[in-house]
């Protein structure tokens, strides 16, 4: 830039290019953050020779042409960047937690000073990484000091150069420390508003500036040291004279007399030998500093993970395996099937698996990559399917999508191993040194055709769900998620070529609600959740609804533990009455949460349940807002966790219009309706006692054990001690208070035996208890009734190791009193019991049907009788079944019913027994009049599955060769983009979100024909390609001949002048 030559603003082009094309993001963002402040400092920093007008000048010059240079050679990269084909990872609004910025930031500013190591990874078993590193005994103080001491060049050099790196070294020490600094407010205001600031994991890295700096530092203080040591050989020391001045008189000519003192000139002579020997010294350590400060790297640590020769046999089989298909791998995690991290000698690294793509060059589930739906679906299979082993059917949805090998390697969970094993439509087809690699018998290919759709609405949690019915195969059926179409569900193109609309665990409201997603009325919280795990302090973003499988509204919800508060803006458009909701979760250990609308509490909410987990809306009332801004405030009164998920005020009137619209369009739609429902989320508790509960394989029932009320809630209570006589803590009433958060203790002093006893005001017919230990679990103890005289020993119970335990009396018993009797407790020589529950003799539950559309129904159930005495009856509205209990029990299989027909509305289904029954899940759908077909037959589809084979042209561009007789769905399962399209003839059909996480495309032609399927962004790519491509050749003529072009425009500026 002194001079703004040519040749220098190419050269600098190229390097800012390279840098942008094939850097990693984070050195992308240090090094634009480095040339930005360079340039400020370029501009401020005085200078003799040019005016500050003159360097901007200079400096616009330079730019004007070095950007279009970077632009043109970088085109292939910013091209599609600018026009949004690019990951996640490189959007402006992606970040990392907080949390993790905090964990790898430095916490002292002089570690990061001197560039002390954080990072714990790849050496952490072999050597204390943060000063094991260097040569064995050698201080690293010296070298810190020696670096410390480069800086002293400051003193005799203060130009803008020395000064510019100063300050970077000085910024980039407190950027790496994270919130860890002095600066946390402006480092977190930083990290939510600067574009692309966040993408730092590890803000530790920003060290970098302080090591480019020190480099520079050290460099220039090397070369003071040799200039030095050169003038120091070339001139031996003179004498050093004392100068003297005399005069005769005031008026007279002063007379200078020199003084050689020979002792000071030898003392003289011996300092600048000693300075000459030690700037030698200090350089020749300098020399070999990178030996010393990388002893343990040059010596050993450059050597990687070299793993197993037994951990990669199975994918060099799976090199020798032909085929277009995918892989699954499973890791070293004990319940993350599909975490990326491997413990190994050297310290913690990329998971083999993972990584393997570079042996059989296939690709490899991983994380579900950096596209949104494909992630959501891979954290619904790693964070809840898996973990819970919910279902039997993983392989049939893995094969969906082309997955056809899991490989399970040695050092996988025992459980994960087994997990997927039990999978249906697997077969072992290698098994060595403890590795398995397991074959998906229906794996699809790449691309196919079907001729099934249905709109789902609901969750991903609907897909286990639809799996338990015999005829579903997500590989013979579209499936659409309503929140994924562009329109409202019932206004969609896609709402009258399906032939199935599936409501899974919906309410009305939650439909009505689905199709306001996109208007303003309706508010998606998690804008206004802090990226942080810490949800004591903060309300926070979390993905935990998500990953259960169920429909956010934001994507992610709010969440909080503590006593927070979060205020959400909000405009009217008009003065008039507004109905106000609120998306909440549902669940055990929650807190208070009060609502506030402009200060006012208009709500205080305890949204919890036993039960299963859920996402409801909840009406906070009627209010008249007047048009303008208004805030509403939600507060956390810290004594559990709450999560939010959306908010809204709608009219009440264009509410009731919206369930018209959807009630008059679901009339007129001409396929199936199928209602499924969970029943531990659908049903409510009338009288008796339910548990929801997993059961392997089969995911969460509800537990209905005919039991009736809990009478322990009615009773009265005591103890023989409490736990350090601590009645506010450990009392015998936190036994029975129905919270799982508190527990009576015994005193352990008091030693064994120990009792509990319930007594109630008069007699009550008892049929079974249940008994929740904390860990001080009782291991011997006897159940005892009152007669009204003695103790009467009902149950006697030895060896128990369970925390949880259910009893049933033979015969149910009158009593007014029911005591635990405690005989020993070997494992803390106490007891203590979080919750009692005493049941009666009939268990009731209820639920509220949604049905959309008048006509015929079937009702079904699946569920598993654990008894076959008593059977279950359901009732709807004034309509009565019965099932009876069948002589195989603990099966799970779908029960018929009957047919009822239906008008639009809600109706009441209640379900009561006095036996025990695991209900799994509910269905209605409709039939026709006349129409015989259960529900193992729904999905059975007539109409034949197009002929699909297709050539990989290039990984953008397939030819795609069809045979078909009707209409179907191509289905193309990549992850979904919208640029993907397929080309008919003369027509681009678009892409639509299908089975969730792929593309899929309505094709509406019969014969044998071929299309194109071509990913469009490819063309921004080419475009740049080609631009960067000339750009290269010109640089090369001007570079080449640009002496002689710096000639051309000098003659023409003469002849001009």
């Amino acid at each position: 830039m002194k001079k703004a030559r040519l040749r220098n603003v190419l050269i600098l082009g190229l390097v800012f290019s390279l840098i942008l094309t094939s850097f990693h993001a984070e050195c992308i963002v240090i090094y634009g953050f480095l040339f930005g402040l360079y340039l400020i400092f370029y501009l401020i920093f005085p200078e003799k020779s040019n005016s500050f007008a003159v360097r901007t000048k200079r400096l616009a010059k330079t730019l004007a042409l070095a950007v279009p240079i970077v632009f043109l050679l970088s085109s292939f990269s910013l091209i599609p960047f600018l026009m949004n084909v690019r990951p996640y990872y490189f959007s402006p609004n992606y970040r990392y937690l907080l949390d993790e910025a905090e964990y790898f930031g430095y916490k002292i500013f002089f570690d990061a000073l001197t560039l002390r190591a954080t990072e714990a990874w790849g050496y952490v078993n072999c050597v204390d990484y943060s000063s094991g590193l260097t040569f064995p005994g050698f201080p690293i103080a010296v070298m810190t000091a020696i670096i410390i001491l480069s800086y002293s060049v400051l003193l005799i050099r203060r130009d803008r150069y020395t000064v510019f790196f100063a300050v970077c070294t000085l910024i980039s020490s407190v950027i790496s420390m994270g919130p860890n600094s002095a600066f946390r407010e402006s480092f977190i205001w930083a990290w939510y508003n600067i574009p692309h600031f966040a993408v730092f994991r590890a803000v530790s890295r920003w060290i970098v500036l302080a090591a480019l700096s020190h480099t520079f530092f050290v460099s220039l203080f090397a070369a003071t040291l040799i200039y030095a040591i050169k003038k120091f050989a070339k001139k031996p020391a003179s004498k050093v004279f004392f100068k003297m001045e005399t005069k005769k008189s005031l008026s007279a000519k002063s007379k200078i007399y020199y003084v050689s003192v020979d002792k000071i000139n030898g003392m003289y002579k011996k300092l600048c030998k000693s300075l000459y020997y030690l700037c030698i010294f200090v350089l020749a350590l300098l020399a070999i500093s990178p030996i010393l400060y990388g002893y343990f790297l040059i010596g050993r640590g450059l050597q990687v993970y070299a793993p197993s020769e037994n951990y990669l046999y199975p994918y060099y089989w799976l090199t020798e395996q032909g085929g277009d298909y995918r892989i699954v791998t499973v890791g070293q995690h004990p319940t993350d099937f599909a975490d990326g991290s491997m413990s190994t000698n050297l310290g913690w690294g990329h998971e083999l698996g993972y990584e393997s793509g570079f042996i059989h060059d296939k690709p490899v589930l991983q994380n579900g990559g950096w596209e949104y739906f494909s992630h959501s679906l891979v954290d619904f299979l790693r964070f809840q399917v898996v973990p819970n082993k919910m279902t039997r059917n993983l392989m049939d949805i893995f094969g969906t999508f082309n997955y056809r090998y899991v490989v399970i390697p040695a050092y996988a969970n025992s459980e994960l191993r087994e997990f997927f094993v039990k999978q249906s439509a697997t077969k072992v087809v290698y098994n060595y040194s403890g590795s398995l690699i397991l074959e998906n018998e229906n794996c699809n290919q790449h691309i196919f055709g079907v001729t099934q759709s249905a709109i789902v609405i609901g969750g991903l949690d609907a897909l286990p769900a639809l799996y338990k019915i015999d005829s579903f195969n997500l590989s013979r059926i579209a499936l659409f998620f309503a929140d994924q179409l562009n329109n409202p569900f019932y206004t969609d193109p896609l709402f009258n070529k399906s032939q199935y609309l599936v409501f899974y665990n919906m309410e009305l409201i939650d439909v009505v609600m689905l199709t306001f997603r996109n208007e303003s009325f309706l508010i998606k919280l998690a804008q206004y959740g802090a990226d942080s795990l810490d949800s004591s302090r903060n309300w926070i973003r979390s993905p935990v609804w998500r990953h259960r499988g169920k429909y956010v509204f934001g994507g992610d919800v709010i969440q909080t533990s503590g006593r927070n508060l979060v205020e959400v803006p909000f405009h009217v458009d008009s003065s008039e009455l507004y109905s106000l909701w609120l998306r909440v979760g549902v669940a055990s250990s929650r807190g208070t949460l009060t609502v506030m609308l402009d200060g006012i509490n208009v709500a205080t909410l305890k949204p919890e349940t036993n039960y299963a987990p859920k996402l409801s809306w909840i009406f906070l009332g009627n209010f008249t807002l007047d048009k303008g801004r208004h805030l509403l405030t939600l507060f956390n009164d810290g004594t559990g966790f709450n999560e939010v998920d959306a908010f809204a005020f709608t009219k009440p009137k264009d509410y009731k219009m919206r369930e018209k619209e959807i009630f008059e369009a679901i009339e007129g739609f001409k396929g199936r309706i199928i209602y499924l429902s969970d029943t531990g989320e659908a049903f409510k508790p009338e009288m008796g006692t339910c548990l929801y509960k997993q059961i392997p394989y089969q995911g969460y029932s509800l537990h209905i054990n005919g039991k009736g009320e809990n009478l322990a809630l009615t009773a009265n209570v005591s103890a023989s001690s409490v736990f350090n006589n601590d009645a506010e803590r450990f009392g015998p009433h936190f036994a029975i208070d129905g919270s799982f958060l508190t527990r009576w203790a015994s005193e352990p002093s008091d030693g064994i035996p120990q009792w509990l006893e319930l007594s109630w005001s008069s007699k009550r017919e008892i049929a079974g208890l249940q008994i929740y230990f904390e860990n001080a679990k009782a291991q011997d103890y006897i159940i005892q009734s009152w007669n009204g005289t003695q103790w009467i020993d009902q149950i006697n119970v030895t060896g128990n190791n369970q925390t949880t335990v259910y009893h049933v009396f033979s015969h149910p018993f009158e009593t007014e009193k029911l005591r635990i009797y405690i005989t020993s407790a070997p494992d803390y020589g106490m007891v203590s019991i979080w919750e009692i529950q005493v049941y009666g003799e009939k268990s009731a539950i209820s639920t509220e049907l949604f049905v959309p559309r008048a006509g015929y129904y079937s009702l079904a159930f699946r569920l598993s009788f654990l008894s076959n005495q008593n059977p279950l009856n359901i009732l709807l509205e004034d309509i009565c079944w019965q099932i009876p209990p069948p002589d195989e029990v603990g099966v799970f299989r779908w029960y018929e019913i009957g047919r009822i027909f239906l008008q639009p509305g809600k109706f009441l289904l209640k379900v009561e027994t006095n036996g025990e029954v695991e209900l799994d899940q509910l269905s209605l759908y409709s039939v026709n009049e006349n129409e015989n077909i259960s529900l193992a037959e729904i999905f059975s589809g007539s109409l034949p599955q197009p002929i699909i084979e297709f050539r990989r042209i290039n990984p953008c561009k397939y030819e795609v060769y069809i045979k078909t007789s009707n209409n179907f769905f191509l289905i193309f399962s990549d992850s979904y983009h919208p640029l993907w399209k397929v080309y008919l003839e003369n027509r681009e059909i678009p892409s639509t979100p299908t089975d969730y996480c792929v593309n899929g495309f309505f094709i509406d032609r019969i014969g044998e024909y071929s299309v194109i399927l071509y990913f469009t962004g490819q063309e921004y790519t080419d475009l740049g390609y080609d631009l960067s491509l000339i750009t290269i050749v010109g640089l090369l003529v001007i570079l080449i001949f640009h002496r002689k072009i710096e000639k051309l425009i000098k003659k023409l500026r003469e002849k001009k002048s």
